[in-house]
């Protein structure tokens, strides 16, 4: 028998690597600012089917101009009665998020939430434990914890090394939303990541500048005994997160997106070499390829839960 054509054979490689490869098809709720931008990477590495929105004419008009493939509409039954959505990501306002998402679980679909997750840790708790007994994949959208950044520090430092965590943030608002939940969170969020757990808050004072609290500043105890500080200003002209890493021979400063090596004995820093990859599109892939079974996920509903637990002892 002959030999099939080169190029049936490469033809054929290709059309069983994209059946391996299928995208996989997402919703999104709320296309809002945050939600904008998860959209625009989705799109990159899903099939994007659906956008339920409010029915805005800004975003009528967004969608029309910038996605005219996708199908959107104002009511979510839209998407939860469609069987081919495989997975709904939510961004609308925290307060929104417990009832959504319940309906997304009903409807047997995988759940991404923006952080905090819910407005309440029971809430949390509960869609933990559903979408457990369903066995869906519950992401909560943490983008620090897929950081490029973090991974290098991971790599570089042993959490034995650690002596101490130095945080400061400045910024200008969302004045809106509550800081400890919204801001302070993604800082506990690196912590737990590093491995560091049992957080228990001390010595914290907010000020008040627009809203109710702006500025704020804490320590941690926890299970390690490393000294934790955090200062948050969201009322600064400033644009600027930095982290200090001190270690036991040797410190780290993570500047935005930037990492720097201190060098004690010559008291200056180093700057190390970074691969620029978005930490969204790393959050969105480790969120598909979770529900793949490829991976395990990195920032899921019991993560969440713990740094919402944390937030508790603060704001209660």
């Amino acid at each position: 028998m002959a030999s099939a054509p080169a190029c049936f054979c490469r033809r054929a490689r290709f059309v069983l690597k994209n059946m391996n490869n299928k995208l996989i098809k997402i919703a999104i709720v709320g296309v809002g600012h945050w939600g904008k931008k998860l959209l625009k990477e989705f799109d990159k590495q899903a099939e994007v089917v659906w956008c339920c929105h409010r029915g805005s004419a800004e975003s009528v008009k967004f969608l029309a101009e910038n996605y005219p493939n996708i199908k959107t509409t104002t009511s979510l039954e839209d998407i939860l009665n469609d069987s081919s959505v495989e997975a709904v990501v939510v961004a609308t306002p925290t307060n929104t998020h417990f009832d959504i998402a319940q309906k997304v679980i009903m409807a047997n679909k995988h759940l991404f939430l923006e952080k905090p997750g819910c407005s309440k840790p029971s809430e949390l708790k509960q869609l933990c434990e559903e979408t457990e007994k369903r066995k869906l994949i519950f992401a909560v959208g943490y983008e620090f914890v897929h950081h490029p950044v973090l991974k290098k520090i991971k790599e570089l430092i042993k959490l034995e090394d650690i002596k101490g965590l130095c945080f400061e943030w400045h910024k200008w608002g969302t004045f809106e939303a509550p800081i400890v939940p919204h801001l302070l969170s993604h800082d506990i969020s690196i912590i737990k990541s590093l491995g560091i757990n049992s957080l228990k808050p001390k010595n914290y004072r907010g000020q008040k500048i627009i809203s109710d609290v702006d500025i704020i500043e804490v320590e941690f105890e926890n299970d390690k005994n490393i000294p934790i500080t955090n200062y948050i200003n969201r009322a600064s002209t400033l644009k600027n997160k930095n982290i200090t890493i001190i270690g036991a021979d040797r410190s780290y400063i993570w500047n935005n997106d930037n990492l720097f090596k201190i060098e004690p004995g010559k008291q200056t820093y180093s700057s190390i070499n970074m691969v620029k990859n978005s930490s969204l599109a790393e959050e969105i892939k480790d969120f598909l390829e979770s529900i793949k079974g490829t991976k395990k996920l990195l920032c899921d509903g019991r993560f969440a839960l713990d740094i919402w637990e944390v937030v508790g002892k603060i704001i209660n």
